[in-house]
């Protein structure tokens, strides 16, 4: 299925789970209006691509974007009601069920982790290491290395330290993970050599390979890490009370 299409069905599902209890006569008379966090990367493309070709406004949606700088603070987000929508991780959102948070994971948004990690030139030199370099030596060169995150117990750091667990150190001694907040805040901490290296979500870690402070060791959205591709990683998720009352945020007409 070409993007063209996978955006057409990913602005349908939603359209849809926000219609259901809407006549055709009701929503050409009545508009909803909706708030989503995201947080700013290339697998929101659906919502992003449906929003600016004007899909949402013909189908009677008044969508407001918020991008946060973390999964984590989507999450929160997400829980408090603030916002109807995030693009969470299933695991975050079995967790939170757990919790009894009224959370659904309703629409798959990609078939691996999107995570790419980007070092700093100097450091792949003095490792000796690149994208060709084979996947257990890109995790092992980790070692002694001050890795960026987002915030605690985002994606970002959840799947950090599976990849030193993978090598087979202890993130909290063999590394340091520096919280260093979203994608412009972990540029600017590379650029700087306040942090080796990141994984994020395109585009950030590309933006530092162009402007010549960043080399790509780690192409998870290309496969890279082999237990981690066709794997739910993340898509949309929606607040329980919304998905069971849509009628709820209405505007006028």
């Amino acid at each position: 299925m070409d993007l063209a299409r996978r955006t057409g069905v990913g602005a349908l599902i939603l359209a849809g789970l926000l219609f259901a209890s809407l006549t055709e006569g009701q929503a050409q008379q009545q508009r909803v209006k909706i708030s989503e966090a995201h947080t700013g990367t290339l697998f929101m493309a659906p919502v992003y691509i449906a929003e600016a070709a004007g899909y949402m406004t013909e189908q009677g949606i008044d969508l407001e974007l918020t991008e946060v700088d973390s999964g984590a603070l989507g999450i929160a987000a997400l829980v408090s009601g603030q916002v109807q929508f995030f693009d969470a991780d299933p695991f975050q959102a079995v967790q939170l069920l757990a919790q009894n948070k009224r959370i659904l994971f309703i629409y798959n948004l990609t078939k691996r982790v999107t995570l790419d990690m980007v070092m700093h030139p100097e450091v792949t030199r003095t490792k000796n290491v690149s994208r060709s370099t084979p996947i257990a030596g890109r995790f092992a060169a980790l070692r002694g290395l001050k890795l960026g995150v987002t915030r605690p117990g985002a994606a970002t750091d959840v799947y950090m330290r599976y990849y030193l667990k993978r090598a087979g150190m202890e993130p909290d001694r063999d590394v340091q993970i520096v919280a260093v907040g979203g994608g412009a805040s972990l540029l600017a901490a590379l650029r700087t050599r306040q942090i080796d290296a990141f994984h994020l979500s395109a585009p950030t870690p590309y933006l530092a390979e162009r402007d010549g402070f960043g080399a790509i060791v780690v192409k998870s959205s290309a496969g890279d890490v082999p237990e981690l591709d066709n794997f739910l990683y993340t898509g949309i998720s929606v607040h329980k009370d919304y998905a069971d009352n849509p009628r709820s945020p209405r505007t006028g007409p």
